[in-house]
């Protein structure tokens, strides 16, 4: 029983710092260091959901006879641009524009 509680703790000595820094790399992370693996499944996944978004809207058309309408993302990005630039914003101006650029 020793010998168990002895090895845990040894291991747990090694395996921790590692999954600290793991943690850490993925919690400062980010998604355009196109370098990191998270960031390849990233935009994999994005394009998956493109396709399967898509797909959904084709059987709403045929299989279901309904139209799908697109929001005008326009229109209602105006509409909310004072929530997101007025004085309650936890952001400037320059980092909404930037993350409204992402595409």
């Amino acid at each position: 029983m020793k010998q168990r509680i002895l090895a845990l703790a040894v291991l747990s000595v090694f395996a921790l710092p590692g999954a600290a820094l793991a943690q850490q790399k993925l919690k400062f992370g980010h998604v355009y260091e196109t370098s990191e693996p998270y960031h390849k499944w990233a935009v994999k996944a994005t394009d998956e959901i493109a396709v399967s978004e898509q797909k959904l809207v084709d059987d709403f058309a045929t299989k279901y006879k309904k139209t799908v309408v697109k929001s005008d993302r326009a229109a209602f990005q105006q509409v909310f641009l004072k929530f997101h630039n007025g004085p309650d914003a936890t952001w400037d101006k320059a980092l909404y524009d930037k993350v409204q650029a992402i595409k």
